[in-house]
């Protein structure tokens, strides 16, 4: 599998103090917090690098993963920690098959505020995902459904953070 991970530069850095050059450090762990099995998973010399697509062998059909960036400031010559986001996970979606319905279940772990969940299905023998529900929990039941027939899914998470009114929307997939 693979996550994209997307983050902002810096706003509010004191340029007095901290005059740049600047750099990034992403890290990644498996499960919905920073653990001892973090990793750092790329480096950028520049602070207008603000993504990254993480295809590195990552299992996202049995794991949610969570993010963290760090900032550096180089005007030492050294780069010395400026400060680090707090941690965002993956939205990792599970399902329980029942005769003729299905109930997915997602969970995750991020700063900012979720106001929408988006459930979108590829049907069998349909090249596309449709867009099925819109609901305001962790959970949903699609029910009528065909016996012996193949359904995918994935959730989108919309959200934003509090006190920061010019943001697009943030959002956040799970696997399929």
């Amino acid at each position: 599998g693979e996550i994209f991970v997307r983050w902002l530069r810096a706003t509010e850095l004191d340029t007095a103090l901290y005059p740049g050059p600047y750099s990034y450090k992403l890290y990644r762990s498996e499960g919905f917090s920073t653990n001892a099995t973090e990793v750092e998973v790329a480096s950028f010399a520049t602070e207008l690098d603000t993504f990254y697509l993480d295809a590195t062998g990552l299992n996202t059909q049995d794991l949610a993963y969570t993010y963290r960036v760090e900032l550096y400031d180089s005007s030492s010559g050294t780069p010395a920690l400026v400060s680090s986001s707090i941690p965002a996970s993956s939205v990792y979606l599970s399902t329980v098959g029942q005769a003729g319905q299905v109930q997915l279940i997602w969970q995750f772990s991020h700063p900012w505020t979720t106001v929408e969940y988006v459930v979108y299905r590829r049907d069998p023998a349909a090249s596309s995902f449709d867009s099925i529900a819109s609901v305001s929990g962790t959970f949903y039941a699609a029910a009528g459904l065909e016996m012996l027939q193949e359904y995918c899914y994935f959730v989108v998470t919309k959200g934003l953070y509090t006190g920061i009114p010019d943001l697009d929307t943030l959002r956040n997939r799970s696997q399929r």
